[in-house]
């Protein structure tokens, strides 16, 4: 036997490394799965529009002016919407690049014939270039799917010492 190596049996070293490279291949399926799985899990900020319901969007106001704010400042802004359909409205925030709260954006559910608050999120610094910020919101109401909500302020803006040396608030 020229060239050649033979084992005894039992000692095959293919036999004692099959178990392990199946859990390896195992392992690796299983953390491939996970991370697949966990980026399209949805989120509170997800960019997709909501399933249509029979909810009709009506508001009360479109614009709201909330007058002077401090820069940098998260800012919950309030407004009414009637549920004018016969089936739930639901409404959700569109998360936007300037619109970087850190918080999670909830989904409003209001009731067929109900009138229920939603909170626009947005920073104070949203509305230092034209003093105004308009907010996209995305509905259920299959004739009125993007909803657009306008915050304007007057932003105050902090000197670069001390936050609050000349700020005109108590």
């Amino acid at each position: 036997m020229h060239g050649t190596v033979q084992l005894a049996p039992g000692n095959n070293f293919m036999d004692r490394t099959k178990p392990i490279v199946a859990a390896a291949c195992l392992f690796a399926a299983s953390l491939i799965v996970l991370c697949y799985t966990a980026v399209r899990l949805p989120r509170g900020n997800d960019l997709s529009p909501l399933e249509e319901t029979a909810g009709r969007v009506q508001l009360v106001l479109d614009d709201q002016d909330i007058g002077p704010v401090r820069q940098g400042e998260p800012l919950d802004v309030v407004f009414a919407v009637v549920n004018a359909g016969i089936e739930p409205l639901l409404l959700r925030q569109v998360p936007g690049e300037a619109t970087t709260t850190g918080r999670s954006l909830p989904i409003y559910t209001i009731e067929p014939g109900q009138t229920g608050d939603i909170i626009a999120q947005l920073l104070a610094d949203d509305l230092l270039a034209r003093g105004r910020k308009h907010i996209h919101f995305f509905t259920s109401d299959a004739t009125c799917p993007d909803l657009w909500l306008t915050v304007r302020g007057n932003v105050i803006r902090q000197p670069a010492g001390d936050p609050y040396e000349a700020s005109p608030w108590p």
